[in-house]
């Protein structure tokens, strides 16, 4: 999917792909449905959004405090209805992404992505199951 650097992004059925600045992250957060959270209007406000997936409730962002690092945050009423497992296929991730709030999480799929080093696991304590299958 192309991304537009000087509009306010791309639109592909339920995935809401915006530009980098904060355009997009206004265009983002008007897209949602407004639901009471504070860190995702954090990641909204001051992160750089790569990825809004509206159907999962998933926010894909880059925080400026840790640049090159995807952080992936799941609203709680997404958290909520799953917390042991999350999916991730074919994201097309080329890194392992930093993951808010998932300490619960035990089955983490990552298959069909570009990721080539394991990290970012340090969140997860109760992790029990991790499939990269096809990276």
């Amino acid at each position: 999917m192309a991304q537009n650097q000087n509009t306010g992004g791309t639109h592909a059925g339920s995935i809401y792909t915006p530009n980098n600045g904060a355009t997009g992250n206004q265009a983002a957060a008007g897209t949602l449905n407004a639901e009471e959270d504070e860190r995702y209007r954090y990641l909204l406000k001051n992160g750089i959004i790569r990825r809004v997936e509206e159907d999962n409730k998933i926010i894909f962002a880059e925080l400026p405090q840790i640049p090159g690092v995807l952080v992936v945050y799941r609203k709680p009423t997404e958290r909520a209805s799953n917390p042991e497992r999350l999916n991730l296929d074919k994201r097309e991730l080329s890194h392992m992404p930093l993951l808010e709030g998932e300490e619960r999480l035990r089955l983490l799929n990552l298959q069909h992505n570009s990721i080539q080093k394991i990290e970012n696991l340090v969140s997860l304590p109760n992790l029990i199951f991790l499939d990269l299958y096809n990276n």
